[in-house]
């Protein structure tokens, strides 16, 4: 069995673990607003040229 310590390291785990999660997928989500950013701006280069 696990004594108290030990679980109470897991649950901050956990809690560290689920407190990232939703910065990972800002960050995810902010790549690809960057991406499509960036091709927006290459088409209208394009269509420039």
């Amino acid at each position: 069995m696990f004594g108290a310590a030990e679980l109470s390291a897991i649950s901050y785990q956990y809690s560290a673990i689920s407190y990232h999660l939703p910065a990972i997928s800002n960050q995810q989500s902010v790549i690809s607003n960057q991406q499509s950013a960036i091709s927006y701006q290459l088409k209208r280069y394009a269509h420039a040229t």
